[in-house]
């Protein structure tokens, strides 16, 4: 709103004021601005304020503008003032009124009276999250569960030939979506096999590069927006992603993460989409790092030794229609070692319409808010759905305000395991597990709906 009525009020006191008082127009003005209704401000009476004569004779009381010389700037709640030349804030002027200056160069007139003081609010100072320790490069980092430090190696190393031999071989047979997100422009580069990766650079912002054939020996890494797209599974040792981009058809394979990215956002001008990737014997299928408004979509994670998913300090983002498989990686007497999803510090994303096959975890939360998930289907894990940890009596880890609904979950030990959780609904769920609601629904939880029967630790 611009206050034009405020303009008005003020014009024809002041005019009544100088008519039938003869105080004058400084007299006139003090009195008026002294009984402003709807002040809250005190008005300091020993700041006199100074007067501007507008020449601007093409103003519009639907539209007003500044006049000649000044600058429309918007104040923090959205009121529409002028700056002059001399770095001072004005008030809007009508035809032959003159604007008035604020009392102090910081002031936004309109939520107080001219000539008022005010303390302007300060834009807030970010919080700086976490530091992240990087460690030497070829160093293999293990993130025990009960890690909530966030380390990340950058993704460099080749997986330890050790862990490599127990893991199974992956189905190679899996052929990625289509990629049909939005509309591709036609193709600025294509890299054929024997060509290198690093050709991506030589692309204007926002193109299209496709990639094709055997580049297992080299990683992707992509600096600006674009859209990278591989064909027939086009391999790669490994994707690293510093700026918003669409990476889709890839094979990922042999490096301690496969996909990696940290601190990237998605805009409309240049969205953030994972879509369609295969990822598998890696230590990390995925790692996402401080992003938000990220699409992961439709990609298939098998044969990774550590985690399929792992993404921590995420908001608005979602996860749909992906496979995580099942655990590959028995690292001895049978026990799965491996965590389908370990999701943490999450806010407002959304976990829907994917596959977990038997993990460990199948997904685990920790410390995530406001989250959805919901209509997923989980097969065989330990504990198929973990919402914190049982430690600190059931809040370590403490999610809040989560949505879990219509999931279809069947085998394994724990059904949903809510205990480190408060005000969360978990509505419409189908559970055969052998404890399907171990800790009931949290602190202050409720549910309906569910469909839920003990079974044998395993279901087909």
């Amino acid at each position: 709103m611009r206050e034009v009525k405020k303009v008005y009020w003020l014009s024809a006191l002041l005019i009544a004021c100088i008519v039938l008082s003869g105080v004058g127009l400084s007299g006139c003005l003090g009195g008026i601005l002294s009984g402003a209704p709807g002040a809250n401000a005190t008005a300091s009476p020993s700041v006199t304020p100074t007067i501007k004569t507008s020449v601007n004779t093409s103003f519009d009381p639907d539209t007003p503008v500044c006049p000649p010389g000044y600058t429309e700037v918007t104040s923090i709640d959205g009121t529409i003032h002028c700056k002059g030349p001399d770095g001072y804030i004005y008030d809007l002027a009508l035809p032959g009124e003159t604007p008035v200056r604020s009392a102090n160069r910081y002031q936004w007139l309109g939520d107080h009276p001219p000539g008022s003081t005010a303390t302007p609010t300060p834009t807030p100072t970010p919080t700086p999250g976490p530091v992240i320790t990087v460690p030497a490069s070829g160093s293999w980092v293990n993130m025990p569960v009960s890690n909530y430090e966030t380390v990340e190696p950058r993704a460099s190393a080749d997986i330890p030939a050790a862990i490599l031999a127990k893991m199974r071989p992956p189905n190679l047979d899996w052929v990625p979506p289509e990629y049909t997100s939005t509309a591709l422009p036609a193709p600025a580069l294509i890299i054929e096999p024997g060509q290198s990766l690093s050709l991506i650079n030589d692309v204007a912002i926002g193109d299209l590069v496709i990639v094709r054939g055997d580049h297992s020996s080299e990683t992707l890494t992509i600096r600006k927006p674009m859209i990278l797209k591989g064909e027939d599974c086009a391999l790669v040792r490994g994707i690293d992603i510093e700026a918003p981009c669409i990476v889709t058809g890839f094979s990922v394979t042999g490096r301690e993460c496969g996909i990696f990215a940290q601190g990237i956002s998605g805009t409309p001008e240049f969205p953030f989409i994972i879509e369609g990737n295969h990822c598998y014997r890696n230590g990390y299928g995925l790692r996402l790092y401080y992003c938000d408004n990220a699409l992961i979509k439709n990609n298939y994670f098998e044969s990774n030794s550590e985690v399929e998913l792992h993404v921590e300090h995420l908001n608005n983002c979602t996860f749909t229609g992906n496979d995580l498989g099942e655990a590959m990686y028995h690292p001895g007497e049978g026990k799965v070692d491996v965590d389908g999803a370990a999701l943490r510090y999450l806010n407002n994303c959304v976990f829907e319409k994917n596959y977990i096959g038997e993990h460990y975890y199948g997904t685990r939360w920790y410390s995530c808010k406001d989250c959805i998930i919901r209509d997923n289907v989980y097969r065989n894990s330990g504990s198929n759905i973990r919402l914190g940890k049982d430690q600190d009596n059931g809040n370590f880890g403490r999610c809040e305000r989560m949505q879990v609904i219509g999931n279809d979950i069947r085998g394994g030990t724990d059904g949903i395991w809510a205990q480190a959780c408060i005000d969360s609904v978990f509505n419409d769920n189908i559970i055969r597990a052998k404890y399907p609601f171990p800790s009931g629904y949290g602190q202050g939880g409720s549910g309906s709906g569910n469909d839920v029967e003990v079974v044998i630790p395993s279901y087909d």
